[in-house]
């Protein structure tokens, strides 16, 4: 049997429902030459068995404690054998030419090229499967039209087109150089197309190749939006602001960049790009690592007694009270 061109990193956790059709996804694929790693996170439901209902040698299950998705991706990066690699999230699925297209996109690349990052477009679709035009399609439709007038550093400054996971596909190398992804809940994946970005090369194949799904328990419906801005915040204040950016409108700076966005505290962001600036990068990936659900409720509790009610409110006070203490600590103020 040919070895694999393409290792497919699946993270699974309680997805059973749709585990099934993510996986046929691959099996349909026409272009054969894969690997399969499904790296099921401790789930709860029947996710192991669907997953293990697929008889191809190309598939290996491969269940661990849970341990959060982006353990499961860098396991199934440590693990993969084929020169390319591409994640595939538990709920999501992909066309059939996804990796063919990809592929040859890739090995189209002249020589001496930097290893690059690819993304194709997406459509959102609902937990059954039909094309769901609702509040998550706005926002991607709004940044992919700007690619007609705007440079691809420019539009994955201001938002991540990519959106998921689910849509990288770059060499393994490319992936276990940047160290895969870093332990944020909400943006390891915008986190991990920034870093690339900076870094490496980036590209875009503007042909819709995946489909991701919303539903009722993604991540980004969880109700945690105070942790989830944080995170923005780390993204505001490590990467935004430290760009150099090019093709601007003369009154369109870094600053405006994510002030513009409602998702952007910044206060935090002020506060992460300083630790960031002075002590590294690392020191303010540990900043925001810092904030715990118990520390923010005493916070919030607090808070709300003078009368702050509303979670963006809070940031920026939260900010002062949380990280503040945590700066002079570590000796970065």
């Amino acid at each position: 049997m040919n070895e694999p061109l393409v290792t497919v990193v699946l993270p699974s956790y309680n997805h059973a429902a749709w585990l099934g059709e993510t996986i046929g996804s691959v099996l349909a694929q026409t272009m054969p030459r894969w690997e399969l790693l499904v790296i099921d996170d401790g789930s709860r439901d029947d996710s192991v068995a669907v997953a293990r209902s697929f008889v191809d040698p190309r598939i290996q299950v491969l269940p661990q404690a849970n341990a959060g998705a982006d353990a499961a991706i860098n396991r199934g990066l440590g693990l993969a054998t084929a020169p390319y690699t591409a994640i595939l999230n538990s709920d999501d699925r992909w066309r059939p030419r996804r990796l063919e297209r990809l592929l040859n996109a890739a090995e189209r690349l002249p020589a001496g090229q930097p290893d690059t990052l690819w993304f194709t477009d997406l459509a959102v679709i609902d937990a059954w499967g039909r094309l769901d035009l609702g509040r998550m399609w706005g926002p991607h439709y709004d940044l992919r039209s700007r690619c007609a007038a705007w440079s691809l550093p420019r539009v994955l400054r201001r938002g991540n087109l990519a959106h998921t996971t689910s849509n990288f596909f770059a060499p393994t190398r490319l992936f276990r150089e940047l160290n895969g992804m870093r332990p944020l809940r909400y943006v390891h994946d915008w986190d991990f197309l920034l870093r690339a970005l900076g870094q490496r090369a980036v590209a875009r194949l503007p042909e819709t190749l995946m489909d991701y799904r919303v539903h009722g328990r993604n991540t980004i419906s969880e109700n945690a939006g105070w942790k989830h801005l944080a995170e923005a915040a780390f993204i505001a204040g490590v990467h935004l602001m430290t760009f150099q950016l090019d093709e601007l409108d003369p009154l369109e700076d870094s600053l405006e960049l994510f002030v513009a966005n409602p998702c952007f505290p910044s206060a935090l962001a002020w506060t992460f790009h300083h630790v960031h600036m002075k002590a590294g990068e690392e020191a303010a990936l540990a900043l925001a690592l810092a904030v715990t659900d118990a520390g923010i409720e005493r916070m919030k509790t607090i808070l709300q007694k003078e009368g702050f009610t509303h979670t963006r409110a809070l940031l920026p006070p939260l900010g002062v009270m949380h990280y503040l203490p945590a700066l002079k600590s570590t000796d970065c103020l």
